[in-house]
């Protein structure tokens, strides 16, 4: 399966790492500079991909990011995104992290 995950903390990494090790390939983005995100992708077993790419050609994508973080990704990300693709959100709120 083709997946693409938007985050790389606690939730998302395990997220890519299992589905990783169980034959997906997975893409994977966060917020970091592209070159960190190469080397969190590769120890994880995925490739790195810019925010646009990530939701693009996969079958499923997953939300791993701080509640925060929504207003931050652009209104247009899912707009071309088919109707069959399965989205799933995984983010919470955590009050160390969030207030």
């Amino acid at each position: 399966m083709k997946i693409g995950i938007i985050g790389t903390g606690v939730m998302g990494s395990t997220l890519v790492e299992k589905l990783s090790q169980a034959g997906n390939q997975v893409k994977v983005t966060n917020t970091q500079d592209f070159a960190e995100l190469s080397k969190i992708a590769e120890s994880l077993g995925a490739k790195a991909a810019t925010l646009e790419d990530v939701v693009k050609d996969v079958e499923a994508i997953i939300l791993s990011i701080p509640f925060s973080g929504y207003k931050d990704l652009p209104k247009s990300l899912f707009q071309d995104v088919p109707e069959e693709v399965v989205i799933m959100d995984t983010s919470n709120n955590s009050p160390l992290r969030d207030g």
